[in-house]
């Protein structure tokens, strides 16, 4: 079974997903807003009208593993934390390097993407959401 991973954002999952479409050439598998669900699984969660155009549910295939995006409902604390990271592996450095290069517009750079002895390619940043992403390749 194939492992994915779920992010959260603070009201600009939509923006979020649009950046990283554009980034790893992918277009949303599906997109669903609150006012779009159903919330019929807890009786006590209602769609507030703030809440009403926030992404319940985005999709990307990103690297060949389906990422999962969502706005944070009312009433959930929100919280960019650094316990998480997707972690993307190349076959190419050239595939790495690009999509890289897309998500350091607008953030910040940890670990430059290059060679390290005994790792291969590596590279770390935070996007502009706050998101860090590990980047590695094992050829040039």
């Amino acid at each position: 079974m194939p492992l994915s991973i779920a992010i959260n954002f603070n009201g600009n999952c939509r923006e979020a997903v649009n950046f990283y479409a554009g980034v790893f050439g992918s277009e949303p598998l599906r997109l669903m807003t609150y006012g779009e669900g159903d919330a019929s699984f807890d009786q006590n969660f209602q769609v507030t009208e703030a809440m009403r155009d926030k992404i319940m549910f985005a999709y990307l295939d990103i690297a060949g593993a389906l990422v999962e995006f969502s706005d944070m409902p009312d009433g959930f604390d929100f919280e960019r934390g650094n316990s998480m990271s997707p972690v993307l592996v190349y076959a190419r450095w050239a595939d790495a390097q690009k999509a890289f290069d897309g998500l350091c517009a607008g953030g910040q750079v940890f670990v430059p993407f290059a060679n390290i002895p005994g790792q291969g390619w590596y590279g770390m940043l935070a996007d502009r959401f706050g998101i860090v992403w590990i980047f590695r390749a094992s050829a040039k």
